[in-house]
């Protein structure tokens, strides 16, 4: 009703927009954000959302943008600089990754998914040693996040370090995911492979 009686009310597209995005509507929160933008003008929120949903299609140059813009409302946010440095990693810039997550961490220490997105884009360009580490600081500061100790254990074995088994261990009653769970069994020998292939 709302929506209906202020069709050019801004907030309206970008709350709507945002509420699509988090239900995987991604062309329709991009949809939305941008009349929203238009009709509001330049907006934190509208930016941000709009960069994560193209994100999420794959347009990482384009959510870049959108992350460069919301940066001018909100300059000390570590979310952007984190959202900014995961879409440059996606997209194969590792410098300019980097210097957003280092930012990230920077401003939120306390947060587990600065030190564990860092340590994912770690393990993409290959620096796995520093990855496990990134990994481990996030786990302490989310011991019940399954994600975490997942990708821990999976850079502790490209280390071939033994105690990978150790949080996969811990990690596998946890998982919840269907396709996680039997990577993690497989990798814990909980499968077979001609089992991990079957639940594949």
């Amino acid at each position: 009703q709302a929506f209906a009686s202020q069709p050019r009310d801004g907030v309206i597209f970008i709350n709507r927009g945002c509420a699509k995005y988090a239900k995987g509507d991604f062309d329709g929160a991009v949809a939305d954000l941008n009349q929203g933008i238009t009709f509001k003008g330049g907006d934190h929120l509208g930016y941000y959302f709009r960069g994560l949903a193209k994100a999420a299609k794959g347009d990482f140059r384009e959510a870049i943008a959108d992350y460069d813009l919301a940066l001018q409302f909100k300059p000390d946010d570590f979310n952007i600089y984190l959202r900014r440095g995961d879409a440059e990693a996606m997209d194969g810039n590792s410098k300019a990754a980097f210097r957003d997550l280092d930012q990230s961490v920077l401003l939120s220490s306390k947060s587990a998914e600065s030190w564990w997105v860092r340590g994912f884009a770690k393990d993409l360009f290959g620096d796995f040693a520093g990855a496990a580490k990134d990994y481990e600081t996030a786990a302490k500061l989310a011991p019940a996040s399954e994600i975490v100790r997942f990708r821990w254990s999976l850079v502790l074995r490209r280390q071939h370090v033994d105690d990978h088994q150790v949080g996969l261990d811990a990690a596998v009653p946890n998982i919840k995911d269907p396709w996680t769970k039997a990577i993690a069994r497989y990798l814990t020998r909980r499968l077979t492979e001609e089992e991990f292939l079957l639940e594949g």
